[in-house]
């Protein structure tokens, strides 16, 4: 079984379409806040969000801890970057206190646990 070819733009453009009107419409918002971690599935989050709403209606917050590769921290930048969200809308929050009571709660966590927290 074969699946059909998947126009990547028309989806695109369809997710952007319809996240525009539940957040405008639907929800009668302005703008969308998104967490950007420096994965793939939260720049792909980020780019529809600011295809649907426009850089200066989305929001970003990069939270890392002291279990965050600088990389993950550097790449999520980048994409703020090239989404061109203004400096005013990002910023970078660090969690160390939140994971560390956490890992209290739930006792001692590995490193790549305290990352995915």
């Amino acid at each position: 079984m074969s699946l059909p070819p998947i126009n990547a733009e028309r989806v695109a453009d369809y997710i952007a379409r319809r996240l525009r009107w539940y957040v405008l419409d639907y929800a009668g918002k302005k703008n969308g806040v998104i967490g950007v971690s420096g994965g793939v599935d939260s720049a792909v989050t980020a780019y529809l969000t600011v295809r649907a709403l426009g850089p200066g209606h989305v929001y970003c917050y990069l939270l890392p801890s002291e279990a965050t590769p600088r990389e993950d921290v550097e790449d999520g930048l980048e994409v703020i970057r090239r989404l061109g969200i203004p400096r005013g809308h990002w910023e970078i929050i660090n969690i160390n206190g939140i994971v560390q009571d956490f890992e209290k709660l739930l006792g001692e966590m590995t490193k790549i646990e305290r990352a995915t927290l």
